[in-house]
């Protein structure tokens, strides 16, 4: 190195080190200011008349008998098994036509939504019908045991005594 050449170098960084200290501060109150911040648009807010009653849509009902007996949500394709008032579950999937329903719209993890004629409605996943309650089926006689409480024999017929 020549002589010298570390004073030079020194006062050199030196004031580079000040001008990156000054902009930075400058910077800085610049931001806090909020120089060249775009003012707030005011933007109107509509009003309406307090005398006009607000038309409400009433949602379609699903034709009776109908039921979503169980949902597969998948990434790639999501399938439905839509139950007919004859009981006859079928599996369908995504835009499908359901036969008396309409189009399969949309298949979420609880609910499918077809879209028919006259407007779009809902199946939810609804219990199945319960069946008539009827006589208990009865299996036969217990051997009782010593104690009083029924036993199981698990022999086969064959090779009890």
């Amino acid at each position: 190195m020549a002589p010298g050449a570390g004073l030079m170098v020194a006062r050199f960084g030196s004031s580079i080190l000040l001008f990156i200290a000054a902009a930075s501060v400058a910077f800085v109150l610049w931001r806090i200011a909020g120089v060249g911040a775009p003012e707030p648009v005011a933007t109107p807010t509509p009003t309406v008349p307090e005398s006009t009653p607000t038309p409400t849509a009433t949602p379609l009902q699903a034709p009776p008998g109908y039921r979503l007996a169980g949902v597969a949500v998948g990434n790639i394709e999501s399938y439905a098994v839509i139950e007919a008032p004859g009981g006859g579950g079928v599996l369908y999937r995504l835009n499908a036509t359901v036969p008396g329903l309409g189009r399969l719209v949309r298949i979420e993890p609880e609910r499918v939504v077809v879209g028919a004629d006259v407007g779009e409605f809902e199946l939810w996943i609804g219990p199945a019908p319960s069946p008539t309650p009827g006589p208990a089926a009865t299996t036969g006689a217990l051997t009782p045991l010593r104690s009083g409480l029924p036993r199981f024999d698990r022999r086969t017929p064959e090779s009890r005594p």
